[in-house]
């Protein structure tokens, strides 16, 4: 982990969220684990899949290999995207909320559950 990417894990470990270190908080402050279904797809498909979805017109410099418009292709680039998306480099507009950052590290550190 680079330098950037510890800082940011410090200030989020201080807002009880975790940067893969085992001490994630795996709910994000909700009564029930983290899941692609309720949790994570809602977040792709709002901050992510505009540019990197199979059906992108304009994918705004997003690798043809690179989508999240499914479960299968979001876990393929999970661990990847994680780490743009804790450093805040994505989505590339403006960093992703601290919740939302929570949630996506919650998904991977829970092992990217389905349902």
């Amino acid at each position: 982990m680079n330098a950037r990417a510890h800082v940011v894990c410090g200030l989020l470990l201080g807002l009880g969220a975790g940067c893969g270190d085992g001490t994630s908080d795996k709910t994000c402050g909700q009564d029930r684990p983290i899941t692609y279904e309720a949790d994570v797809a809602p977040l792709v498909a709002r901050s992510c899949t505009t540019c990197h979805s199979s059906t992108a017109i304009d994918r705004r410099g997003a690798p043809a290999s690179v989508n999240f418009d499914t479960y299968d292709a979001c876990c393929t680039n999970a661990e990847h995207a994680n780490v743009h998306i804790q450093e805040g480099a994505m989505p590339p507009a403006a960093a992703l909320p601290d919740q939302d950052k929570c949630v996506f590290q919650a998904w991977v550190d829970g092992g990217l559950q389905r349902n």
